[in-house]
């Protein structure tokens, strides 16, 4: 709704009344109110709030996902590492086996 003063002031540098009447009606079909602010302000609250729960699920899932992938990962290198001592172990008898061999052959064959 226009104030006083500015139908006053749109008639005193020359707009009908006819003019001022349309131009207040437009403004009051194009101006919001303080009650649909409110209610836009409250429809955009619980969006938010709606958007923040999801993104939260979306978060809980992705660390759950990730926990288990991390899990997995974590078992395969424990694996990883008792076969590598498996090996390194087999190789270290072998090679002390081998040298023993090695150094029986020649405290026989050699004088």
């Amino acid at each position: 709704m226009m104030s006083a003063s500015a139908i006053l002031k749109l008639q005193s540098v020359g707009f009908s009344a006819e003019q001022v009447g349309a131009l207040a009606e437009l403004i009051d079909t194009q101006s919001a109110t303080k009650p649909d602010l409110e209610a836009t302000e409250h429809h955009l609250g619980a969006k938010i709030e709606d958007v923040q729960h999801r993104l939260e699920l979306k978060i809980e899932d992705v660390e759950h996902r990730l926990e288990l992938k991390i899990d997995a990962l974590k078992t395969q290198i424990a694996e990883s590492e008792a076969t590598l001592i498996k090996w390194f172990v087999l190789t270290a008898v072998g090679a002390v086996t081998i040298g023993a061999a090695v150094a029986g052959f020649i405290f026989k064959h050699i004088p």
